[in-house]
């Protein structure tokens, strides 16, 4: 969303690549990734006693649902549906505009991801799941992480990245 807001366009034309431009924003959004994911991968797991559950958690503390969880990872492979697209645009011919759809996703890509993984590491507040019951159930880290969907915000932010680059076409 950042990049659609900040790409450069000229009328009756499509983004264009700025080498600048590009290595900035992609070096601004991996030191995000990788502090968050340094961050996160470093913390002590919370002890769980002295956290207190919100209400609207408390009903789900401990308990897991592995089919929700398995549809929540197959719908992470809409995101692929840009990828798609510039292919498409490949093989018509149009590489360069190809390139540049797939250098901004993975620019925006990598800044949702950073922004998911510093929200998260700033703010300790464990996943209902973690208080699970089971024999050597350990989750990772990153569940003791602040709740921010980083699938939301990754379906968001790749249809809104899609809608955008379709309409300017």
């Amino acid at each position: 969303m950042l990049l659609i807001g900040t790409s450069s366009a000229r009328a009756g034309s499509f983004y264009d690549l700025c080498l600048a431009k590009e290595l900035s924003i992609s070096a601004v959004a991996l030191s995000m990734q990788l502090w968050g994911q340094h961050k996160l991968t470093q913390q002590e797991p919370a002890d769980l006693s002295a956290v207190k559950l919100l209400p609207w958690d408390k009903p789900f503390a401990g308990t897991s649902n592995g089919t929700a969880d398995l549809f929540s990872d197959l719908l992470l492979l809409t995101g692929l549906t840009p990828g798609y697209l510039a292919l498409k645009t490949w093989e018509r011919g149009e590489s360069s505009k190809a390139i540049t759809q797939i250098v901004m996703l993975s620019e925006l890509l990598l800044l949702n991801s950073g922004l998911n993984l510093w929200v998260r590491s700033h703010s300790f507040w464990p996943r209902p799941y973690v208080w699970k019951k089971e024999n050597n159930f350990r989750p990772q880290n990153e569940a003791y992480g602040s709740f921010y969907s980083g699938h939301a915000a990754g379906a968001f932010a790749t249809a809104v990245f899609t809608a955008t680059w379709y309409a300017r076409e």
